[in-house]
C-alpha cells in the first residue's frame, strides 16, 4: 500500500505539472491575440505596424492551433485509435519533400537541415503522424541550442528495416537522462536556459507514434559535447528496380 501511494502521488504530481504547464502555454498566445486585436481596434497605426501586428497575429494563431492540435493528440495515440491512415511510400522521397516543407515551418534556412545517404525501401505509415515525429526532433534541437542549429538526417536500410539517425549537434543529453527524455511529462532542465516552454510529452509521442508503426526510437550519445543523435527504424521492403 505504501508503494502504491508513492506512486499514485508521483502520478499525481505529473498531472499537476503538466496541468500547470498546459494552461500556461495555452494563456500566452491567448493574451497576446486578444493585447493585438485591441490594438489593431483602438489605436491608428502606421502600415508598418499594421502588418507588423497581424504577423504576430498570425504567428500565435499557429501557435495556439499547434497546441490544441497537440491536446488532442495524446488521446488518438495513448488510445491507440484506429484514426491514423497507412499508405505505403518511396522513404526516402518521403523524408526530403517532408524535411523541405518543416524547413518552411521553421525558418530555417537551407543549410541548416542536409540529408544524406538513401534507404531505397518502401516504409508503411501515416504521413501526418511521422510528419509530427521529425517536427518535434526539430523543434527539440532549436530548444535546446545555443547557436544556429545544424541538423544532420542519415537514411539508411538494414536488415528489412528503414533506418533514420537524426542529429542535432546541439548540447546533447546526459547519460543518465537518455531514457527518462521518453517518459510522459519529463523536460529536461539541466541547461542554463531553465525557462524552456513545453507539456513535456514531445519524446514520448514519438516513442508511442513510432511503436504504433512497429518501429522504435533510442536516444544514442557518447559525449554530451558532440550533441544528440536519435536512431529510429521501421519495418521496410527495398524497393524494385
Amino acid at each position: 500500500m505504501f508503494h502504491r501511494l508513492i506512486k499514485q502521488t508521483r502520478i499525481n504530481r505529473m498531472y499537476d505539472s503538466f496541468i500547470i504547464s498546459i494552461t500556461h502555454d495555452l494563456k500566452t498566445p491567448i493574451a497576446s491575440i486578444q493585447l493585438i486585436g485591441e490594438t489593431l481596434a483602438n489605436r491608428d497605426l502606421s502600415d508598418n505596424a499594421y502588418f507588423d501586428f497581424l504577423n504576430r497575429l498570425e504567428k500565435d494563431t499557429k501557435r495556439l492551433n499547434q497546441l490544441i492540435k497537440s491536446i488532442l493528440e495524446i488521446s488518438r495515440i495513448y488510445k491507440k485509435s484506429d484514426m491514423f491512415s497507412f499508405v505505403s511510400l518511396n522513404a526516402d522521397f518521403y523524408v526530403k519533400k517532408a524535411i523541405r516543407a518543416l524547413q518552411i515551418q521553421f525558418n530555417l534556412d537551407k543549410d541548416r537541415i542536409s540529408v544524406v545517404g538513401y534507404s531505397d525501401c518502401q516504409i508503411r505509415i501515416d504521413p501526418a503522424a511521422f510528419t509530427g515525429v521529425l517536427s518535434n526532433l526539430i523543434d527539440n534541437s532549436i530548444k535546446y541550442s545555443s547557436s544556429p542549429v545544424n541538423i544532420k538526417i542519415y537514411l539508411g536500410y538494414k536488415k528489412k528495416k528503414f533506418i533514420l539517425i537524426f542529429s542535432d549537434g546541439g548540447r546533447g543529453i546526459s547519460r543518465k537522462y537518455r531514457k527518462r527524455v521518453f517518459k510522459k511529462f519529463v523536460q529536461i532542465r539541466t541547461f542554463p536556459n531553465s525557462t524552456l516552454k513545453g507539456m513535456g510529452l514531445g519524446l514520448n509521442w514519438c516513442r508511442e507514434i513510432l511503436q504504433i508503426h512497429k518501429g522504435r526510437i533510442q536516444v544514442q550519445q557518447k559525449r554530451i559535447s558532440t550533441g544528440t543523435f536519435f536512431y529510429i527504424e521501421l519495418p521496410g521492403e527495398r524497393l524494385v528496380n
